[in-house]
C-alpha cells in the first residue's frame, strides 16, 4: 500500500528553536495518534519499505536527512525536542497529504492504531467507547482479506486504552490485524427512516446474508417489536421465554420450546395442521371441506372424515366420526353404522340397532369383548369321601365374565349316596346350593359307576384378577372317586 507525504517535516522542512536558532541535533518523535508514547514508524519514501529512525535526528541545518512518509489513512502524533530532550512542540492526529481520512461510503476509517489482543478482541488508544458501541458493525483488515462483524462491547480503562470485543461474521481476528473501520450508522438513535424499502418493499427482507442478525426491541402486546405500517398494534414481540403474537394490541398466543399456547377463545373458519396433502394427519376446527363444518382428527381421505355439527349425506367415505380406518355415522339421514378397516360392525340399512358379527372365524384378543378362556382335566382328580376337590381352574382378568363347564365323576368301590359339582371362586369349596349340580342316591344303592353332565353357568364380575374353579365332592363308603371336566369363560364386557 503506497504511503502519503507527511505535512510536518515531509520534504525539505527546516526546524528552529523557539528563539529562531536552527535546531541542530533536534529530535522528532512519532507516535500513534491519541496515544501517550506508542511508537509509530515513518518511512523514507512512498513505498514504505525503509523506516526512518524514531526519533528522526535533525542535521546541522535543522533538516531530516530523508523525507518523511506516513501510512495512508493512519493518524500520527509528532513530538519535537531539542538535542537535550526539551520539548518544543506536539502535534496530534496528523495524517499524510491527500490521505483518505474517511471514505464516502458506509464505513468510517478512524486512523486509530489497532492492536490485536485475541480472536475477538483488539485495543485502540484513547477513549473510543462512544464510537465502538454495542451492536455497531465493524470492518477489519487481515492479511487474508477484509472481514466483518459487530461490536458486543467496549471498555475504556480510564487512562489510555479502549478494549473492543467483537463477534465476527466468519473469520476471527488474528495477529495480522492492521486496521478497523466502523459502520457509519450508530445502533443508538440511528438515522434509519421510520419506514423504508429493503430489497423490494417496505419492511420486507427478500435476501439476508448468512449469519445476519436482526435485533428487535422486547416490545409488548400493545406495542409489538415487529409490526405492520397499517396495523401498528399487530405483530410479534418477546414474551419471555417465547415469542408472543398480538392482534389490535391483544395477545392471541405464544410460541415456546414446548409448543403454541392460544390466548382466549379460538374462533373463525378453520385451524388446519399439515394440510398440504389429504393423506396427512390433520386437525381442523370450524369450516371443513366444502360446506361441511366441524372437527376432524386422524388420517383424512379426500377431505372427509371428522366430527361435524351438520348432517352429512351417507357415503362409503363420509362419516360423522372418522379416526383412521374406524368410522361412525349417527346423523338423521345416515345409516348409523360403524366400520373398522372398511368392514361394517354396527348397523344395517334395515336394522340400525343390530351389531354385525364377525365372519373371519378368528378369536378375540385378550382384553377384548368375546375373549374365551378354557381349561380341561382329562387325567382325573381324586375326590375322597366328604372332601371338595378342584377338578380344574382358569385365571380371569378384571372384567365381566360368563363362566360354564361340565364334569364326569367315576366312582370307586363302596356305596355312593351323593355327588356334587359346580363352579366356585374359592378353592376346594362348593358354591351356593342353587349353583350346584347334585345327584342324591337312595340308601343301599351299590357302586354307581359314572355320572356326567353340565354345571350351572355363572356370571363372575370382578375388578381384579380372580381364579374360577371347577369343583366336585362325593359321599361314599368306599374308595375315592375320579373327577374330570372342562371349564370355560367368555368376556361379555
Amino acid at each position: 500500500m503506497a504511503g502519503t507525504l507527511s505535512p510536518l517535516g515531509g520534504a525539505g522542512w527546516q526546524f528552529f528553536t523557539n528563539a529562531g536558532v536552527v535546531l541542530n541535533g533536534g529530535q522528532l518523535f512519532t507516535y500513534a495518534a491519541g496515544s501517550v508514547n506508542t511508537p509509530l514508524a515513518t518511512y523514507t519514501d512512498s513505498t514504505l519499505a525503509t523506516p526512518n529512525g524514531n526519533p528522526i535526528v535533525l542535521n546541522a541545518y535543522g533538516r531530516s536527512n530523508s523525507e518523511i512518509w506516513l501510512q495512508n489513512n493512519v493518524g500520527y502524533k509528532f513530538v519535537l525536542q531539542d538535542a537535550v530532550g526539551n520539548t518544543l512542540g506536539t502535534w496530534d492526529n496528523v495524517v499524510g497529504i491527500n490521505s483518505l481520512v474517511s471514505v464516502a461510503n458506509e464505513w468510517v476509517s478512524n486512523n486509530l492504531v489497532v492492536t490485536y489482543v485475541s480472536a475477538t478482541t483488539f485495543t485502540v488508544p484513547g477513549d473510543q467507547s462512544t464510537i465502538f458501541t454495542a451492536n455497531r458493525r465493524v470492518q477489519y483488515f487481515l492479511t487474508a482479506g477484509t472481514f466483518y462483524g459487530y461490536v458486543s462491547g467496549s471498555v475504556y480503562d480510564g487512562t489510555s486504552t479502549t478494549t473492543v470485543t467483537v463477534v465476527p461474521d466468519s473469520t476471527n481476528l488474528n495477529s495480522s490485524l492492521s486496521a478497523v473501520s466502523y459502520g457509519i450508522l450508530n445502533p443508538t438513535n440511528p438515522s434509519v427512516p421510520q419506514n423504508y424499502a429493503q430489497n423490494g418493499g417496505p419492511g420486507s427482507f427478500t435476501t439476508l446474508a448468512a449469519n445476519t442478525n436482526i435485533t428487535l426491541n422486547v416490545g409488548s402486546a400493545a406495542a409489538p417489536s415487529y409490526r405492520w405500517v397499517a396495523a401498528t398494534t399487530t405483530g410479534f414481540y418477546w414474551a419471555n421465554p417465547g415469542i408472543g403474537f398480538s392482534v389490535a394490541g391483544v395477545s392471541v398466543g405464544t410460541f415456546t420450546a414446548t409448543g403454541f399456547t392460544i390466548t382466549g377463545i379460538l374462533s373463525g373458519n378453520s385451524l388446519v395442521v399439515n394440510p398440504a396433502s389429504p393423506s396427512m394427519t390433520e386437525a381442523q376446527i370450524g369450516s371443513g371441506s366444502g360446506s361441511l363444518a366441524g372437527l376432524y382428527l386422524g388420517t383424512v381421505s379426500n377431505g372427509f372424515g371428522g366430527v361435524w355439527s351438520t348432517a352429512l349425506t351417507p357415503s362409503s367415505s363420509n362419516y360423522a366420526i372418522n379416526v383412521g380406518a374406524t368410522s361412525f355415522q349417527s346423523n338423521a339421514s345416515a345409516t348409523n353404522q360403524m366400520l373398522v378397516g372398511g368392514s361394517q360392525i354396527i348397523g344395517a340399512v334395515a336394522d340400525t340397532a343390530s351389531i354385525k358379527g364377525t365372519v373371519l372365524a378368528g378369536n378375540a384378543a385378550a382384553g377384548q369383548i368375546g375373549e374365551v378362556i378354557t381349561a380341561t382335566n382329562s387325567g382325573g382328580t381324586a375326590i375322597s369321601n366328604g372332601v371338595v376337590a378342584n377338578i380344574t381352574s382358569i385365571a380371569l382378568t378384571a372384567g365381566d365374565w360368563d363362566v360354564w363347564g361340565s364334569t364326569q365323576v367315576l366312582t370307586g368301590s363302596g356305596i355312593v349316596s351323593e355327588i356334587d359339582t359346580g363352579i366356585s371362586t374359592t378353592s376346594a369349596t362348593l358354591p351356593a346350593a342353587y349353583l350346584v349340580t347334585r345327584a342324591v342316591l337312595g340308601a343301599g344303592v351299590n357302586t354307581l359307576g359314572t355320572l356326567a353332565g353340565p354345571v350351572p353357568m355363572q356370571r363372575i364380575n370382578v375388578s381384579s384378577s380372580t381364579t374360577a374353579y371347577l369343583v366336585g365332592a362325593v359321599t361314599t363308603s368306599g374308595s375315592a372317586a375320579t373327577g374330570t371336566g372342562i371349564l370355560s369363560a367368555r368376556r361379555c364386557r
